[in-house]
């Protein structure tokens, strides 16, 4: 009997410490955001135009870490549209009229293409309704301290023609709009100056 009461009292104290490690480990480990793609309908005015809001995001991360930010894009366009989203390099332009250059398939040396994670790639919005993206940004753990620059690019699919299927008609100009997030990622570190 009295043995009996010993072993209860152990199992007692052993619940009571895993419960005790239990609720210190979900208050000291960091919880993961679970970024999910979520939509709203807006009261907007139709102007035959989307938006994509942040215009710019910055991150700094360590190498071998990851973040996520936010993308949201709003269909001002009176009908149903399927867009696109893409990635490219972006780099500084001598040109004073555009700040940056979109280098479509080509590569930056500060490329930011392979590190750019969108939760979706295409989606369709009705007329009026917003969208909210999570995009990721993973960097690997050779990343080297410095900047890396890249944009997330969203293009509404035929929509500005009207003409849907028929806009590969012979002689019909096919008009794709391209709106840009750009991602200016800096990799905390010492940086290396070369002289």
């Amino acid at each position: 009997m009295f043995n009996k009461i010993i072993m209860i009292k152990k199992g007692l104290k052993i619940n009571s410490l895993i419960a005790t490690i239990f609720i210190l480990s979900i208050s000291i480990i960091p919880q993961v955001s679970n970024a999910e793609v979520s939509r709203e309908q807006l009261s907007v005015e139709f102007v035959n135009d989307f938006v994509l809001e942040p215009a710019k995001n910055e991150v700094f991360l360590d190498p071998n870490s990851t973040a996520t930010k936010t993308i949201s894009v709003i269909n001002r366009i009176d009908k149903i549209v399927t867009f696109q989203i893409d990635i490219e390099d972006v780099v500084g332009s001598e040109n004073p009229s555009e700040q940056v250059k979109l280098l479509g398939e080509e590569k930056s040396p500060y490329s930011l293409k392979s590190f750019l994670i969108p939760e979706i790639t295409e989606f369709t919005l009705n007329p009026g309704e917003k969208i909210t993206i999570p995009v990721k940004v993973e960097l690997p753990a050779d990343s080297e301290p410095r900047g890396y620059y890249g944009a997330i690019i969203v293009s509404a699919k035929g929509a500005e023609t009207g003409l849907g299927d028929e806009a590969s008609v012979k002689g019909v100009t096919k008009l794709v709009t391209r709106v840009g997030s750009i991602f200016l990622v800096r990799v905390n570190g010492d940086l290396k100056e070369s002289s």
